[in-house]
């Protein structure tokens, strides 16, 4: 009985650590761009980049394809086309409405792998400052010290936002992701190749939350500042995405792990090793309780 009783814990200890890495994610996905040779978005919203200037595709993780951005700046109101960007201005999904997350929290993923920051980089940003035509919002990117970002404006413009103490490198291909639970106070969490980092909060006037009129989605470039200038990424960006709801922990090291083609944790693998090994310890109790009954029997022919 007692095997028994281990063997069951194990069984239910090994499903649920193969459910943590089996299920990458389990947020409502708004948008997903794999950049696969196309600017398309996968997730069937419809929110698909148009590319603006001449990003190009590149190798990405693991062989794969991303974009690369050539960074940059220019002015809001001359031509936009001299700074690489991707943005769904003109998809036939619209704009996603920046309001609803406010009820849901929202997250980002993305492979990021930086030439430059003078700039910094805008990974993914519904979020305009240009004076004539502000649209404030949300932006996750990397600033020009290396420090991932997330920043939350409402039409207000009282602001909050979290930095990362850590630092994304130059010239390699690092996992990031951003979450927001809602929170009007806080509720930001950052993470870099998997790992939850340490942050700091930035606030400025009291926060109320996202607030219309929607601006696009855009990815390699702001969307202009007060000054009407816009800021361009140099680097290379794969598999970014964009959902509703705030991700776990444990969604994005098991994206990370996904994209990077790490092995199971650690505890995967003992939890199975010594589920295999009560197995068999089991086949064995069996195979002899079969063959005491057999030599035993005094009526081997008898039904």
């Amino acid at each position: 009985m007692m095997k028994k009783t281990i063997l069951w814990h194990c069984v239910v200890a090994l499903l649920s650590s193969l459910s943590a890495h089996a299920t990458v994610e389990a947020g409502v996905l708004v948008g997903k761009w794999d950049f696969e040779n196309t600017y398309q978005d996968s997730s069937g919203n419809g929110y698909h980049f148009t590319p603006l200037g001449t990003p190009s595709f590149v190798q990405g993780v693991n062989g794969g394809v991303g974009v690369d951005f050539d960074g940059g700046s220019t002015d809001f109101f001359g031509d936009p086309g001299l700074v690489d960007a991707l943005d769904t201005n003109g998809s036939l999904g619209g704009h996603p409405s920046r309001v609803s997350f406010n009820a849901t929290g929202l997250s980002v993923m993305s492979w990021v792998n930086p030439d430059d920051l003078t700039f910094g980089a805008t990974l993914l940003s519904q979020d305009r400052s240009v004076q004539s035509a502000r649209s404030y919002g949300y932006s996750v990117g990397i600033a020009a010290d290396g420090r991932l970002s997330l920043g939350m404006r409402d039409s207000a413009d009282n602001r909050l936002s979290v930095f990362s103490t850590a630092t994304i490198d130059l010239n390699t291909w690092t996992h990031v992701a951003a979450t927001w639970d809602g929170s009007l106070t806080g509720g930001m969490k950052l993470y870099i190749n998997g790992v939850e980092v340490t942050t700091t909060l930035s606030k400025s006037g009291t926060f109320a939350g996202l607030q219309g009129p929607d601006v696009s989605i855009r990815s390699g470039a702001t969307h202009g500042d007060s000054a009407n200038t816009i800021y361009g990424f140099d680097g290379a960006l794969d598999n970014l995405s964009l959902w509703s709801g705030s991700l776990t922990a444990e969604e994005i090291s098991a994206d990370f792990r996904l994209g990077a083609h790490v092995a199971p944790e650690p505890m995967s693998l003992a939890i199975f090793g010594m589920l295999a090994y009560l197995f068999s310890l089991n086949r064995r109790r069996s195979n002899r309780t079969s063959q005491v009954s057999f030599h035993v029997s005094p009526y081997p022919n008898r039904n």
